[in-house]
């Protein structure tokens, strides 16, 4: 699976060897919407009059299989391309990432989703190591920063831009790679309720 932003808006490709199907910014936002539904077998959504998506069942698995029709010199041509459970499940951990890029109006209900509230500390997940004082430095330099290699994480103190050996993040809720674990792995979306530290401060004392 491939993102380009191509001559006619973005656009999700899908390749396996010589075989592609390329879904369209409207497609895309037509199949994301029913995202929650591809888990079911026999669920079949038509994306446009040429392609369509639905989930098939072989070998006691389920596979999402993307199927475009087309006609080249008077003969009609199916291209298929089946996703097994894994790489169906490796699109859907890139969701987070592909909602930035190809905002959603909306998504259908997802049985599997449960929110959960969970207390951050400066919208982050975990609270920063620095001291008060040395939180202070970075956050001083950080506005300052004309670029990427002069930002210094307000987590460590360490500038991951810069320094490939810093293994660092930003450990805010909504980050998908450094915390996988606060969305979905069936429909993808956001499933914490952040409540902020500060906030809780204040109601306590």
């Amino acid at each position: 699976m491939k993102y380009t932003n191509a001559q006619y808006g973005p656009c999700i490709q899908l390749v396996r060897a010589t075989r592609s199907i390329t879904l369209s910014f409207n497609s895309w936002k037509k199949l994301r919407r029913q995202v929650p539904r591809m888990r079911t077998v026999g669920v079949k959504i038509q994306l446009t009059k040429d392609k369509s998506i639905q989930v098939d069942h072989y070998g006691g698995r389920n596979y999402v299989c993307f199927t475009k029709v087309y006609t080249y010199e008077q003969n009609t041509y199916n291209v298929r391309i089946n996703l097994a459970p894994e790489e169906w499940q490796s699109l859907v951990d890139a969701l987070p990432f592909l909602d930035e890029k190809i905002p959603t109006d909306s998504i259908m209900s997802c049985n599997a989703c449960q929110k959960k509230p969970i207390i951050l500390h400066d919208g982050k997940m975990q609270p920063t190591l620095l001291s008060e004082v040395s939180l202070a430095m970075v956050t001083a330099n950080n506005e300052i920063a004309y670029n990427q290699q002069m930002y210094e994480c307000e987590y460590c103190g360490g500038s991951p831009y810069l320094l490939e050996s810093i293994e660092c993040h930003c450990h805010r809720y909504n980050c998908s790679i450094c915390e996988p674990d606060n969305f979905c792995s069936t429909c993808g979306m956001l499933t914490i309720e952040p409540i902020n530290n500060s906030s809780v401060l204040e109601v306590s004392s």
